[in-house]
Formats: C-alpha cells, structure tokens, sequence
C-alpha cells in the first residue's frame, strides 16, 4: 500500500523508502530488487532471527532469472541442483512414466535459464548475504497500518513504529497488511495436508530416480521427491483430510507417513521408511482478493 501520488511527469512515483513485512525468501527477494532499482528497502520480520521453515523449494527459470540478476548465480552453481529430468511424473502402483516434462539442458535452451531445486535455508542465507545488514529489523511483529500525512507507518508489538513512503506485505498467508487492506479476513484450511521431510540420497534404490524431481500421482493424493544439496532428498507427501479437521501444523511420525500411503510402489514406501523424523501441515488457502 502506499499513500505517495505518481509523478506521471516522469514516469515514476515518488517512493523512495519501502518498508517490507516478513522477511522470508518472497520478502527478501523483493528487497534485494528494490534496492538494485535505488529504493531504500527496510525488512521487518516478526522472529527473533532470520530463518526459513521446511526442506526444499522449485525454482522455475523465471525465478531463478531473477536470482542471477540479483548476482546469485554462482550461490544457486554451488548450492541448488539442476534434476537430470525436470519433472517425472509417475503412477502410483506400478510406477508407469506417465509423463516427463524437460531436461536440465532443454530448459536453459528454451528459457534461457535452469530449473532447480534448493533447500530453504540454504537460498535465505544467500538473500540474507547480499542484503545491508542496517536493513534488516528482527523480532519486528506487526499489529497495525496506519496512513499519515504522505507516509504508512507500521505499528509493532515491543518495537517502535516505523514510517515509509510505501509497504509491501510479505508476511504470509495470514498477512496482517492484507488484512488492514480487506478487513478482518482469514485463511482457511484446504482440506489437504502434507507430510514432509528429508532423507538421504540412497533411500531410493533407483539410482536414475534420485537425480529427477519426480511426482507420483494417484487417487486423493500425490508423492513428490526431488534431490536437494549434500546428497538428501525432500520428500512431500499430499493427503486429503476432512474439511473439519483445520490445523496449521502438528506432530507426526514416519509411521503416519507411511500409513497414509500403504499400497504404493516400494520405491515411495522405501523412501518414506527412511526418513529420520516428518511434519504434517494444514494447507491453507488464502482468502480471495476483491
């Protein structure tokens, strides 16, 4: 939201301060290109420190593009993985190939850019290198917006408020900003939910299978794997649950994973066995704008 008039004379508005709410990868992305673009850009984020929840992330070549223009492209060389196979997609039962959609080398030919995949972590700590550390403003929760004069100013619990020409709402999918624009709208939980965790490469005894982001389709849910850095691989598991069942996250065990996917392949179910410990999480659905 922003409260500053375009100057149509030029062609640009006269923001010159921005102020971001949530400083995960989607908040310090935006960031790093504001402040390319000579915007001063100050991120809030409502945890004591910067860090990034979950295991891995697909990055289309639009987004990756977009990483190298913000000089990440040697991190995403040493850090993400590029799957021989950008996607596989699999029956649940027998394993047919139903379908495979690029390769590594047809992907850069086409779009001028790789497919990848990279744990979490691993691309925040790189956003969080390139940004000015007198940017960064942790342990920042946000519970209110206000408009005033020619400014927004962002009010924090146990934090003085902060005051920018413009604010971009970055904080998730319960957003306090999106709120303050829409009124007082929520979330809803999906219906589905997905386990999640990480094991070694090895887990999956197809050795062609470990270098693919690959999903396995069947009925009520699908099974995804992909390899991530230092030789894991992220596994996600997406099951439908009962509407009436809302949660955001809760505890669970490989043997629930397991359990919800009993009759698959051996190669899900040898994945699965292997993992260390899972999460399951609610989807939620974001409320529609307009």
């Amino acid at each position: 939201m922003h409260s500053k008039p375009y100057n149509t004379t030029q062609g640009r508005t006269e923001v010159t301060e921005v102020a971001i709410i949530g400083g995960g990868i989607g908040g310090l992305t935006a960031a790093l290109c504001l402040i390319n673009n000579g915007l001063t850009a100050h991120v809030y984020e409502q945890s004591p420190e910067f860090g990034d929840v979950g295991a891995g992330i697909q990055l289309g070549p639009n987004a990756v593009r977009i990483l190298h223009r913000l000089d990440l492209a040697d991190t995403l060389e040493r850090r993400a993985v590029e799957p021989s196979a950008a996607l596989v997609f699999r029956r649940w039962d027998d394993g047919t190939v139903l379908g495979v959609q690029g390769t590594a080398d047809e992907y850069r030919s086409r779009y001028g850019a790789p497919y990848c995949v990279v744990h979490r972590a691993h691309l925040l700590e790189a956003l969080l290198e390139k940004m000015p550390r007198e940017l960064l403003h942790s342990d920042h929760r946000l519970t209110g917006v206000r408009l005033e004069d020619d400014s927004v100013v962002a009010e924090f619990d146990r934090q003085l408020p902060a005051r920018a020409d413009l604010m971009l709402g970055a904080d998730g999918v319960n957003s306090i900003v999106r709120q303050h624009i829409m009124g007082p709208v929520s979330s809803e939980f999906s219906g589905f939910g997905a386990y999640r965790g990480l094991v070694p490469a090895d887990a999956l005894e197809d050795e062609a299978a470990r270098g693919a982001a690959t999903v396995w389709v069947g009925p009520q849910r699908h099974f995804v794997h992909y390899p991530v850095s230092g030789g894991q691989m992220n596994l996600v598991g997406l099951v439908e649950l009962p509407l009436d069942d809302p949660f955001r996250q809760r505890p669970a065990t490989p043997s629930d994973f397991l359990d919800a996917f009993r009759g698959w392949h051996p190669d899900v179910l040898s994945a699965i066995s292997a993992l260390p410990h899972t999460t399951l999480w609610g989807l939620q659905r974001a409320p529609k704008l307009g």
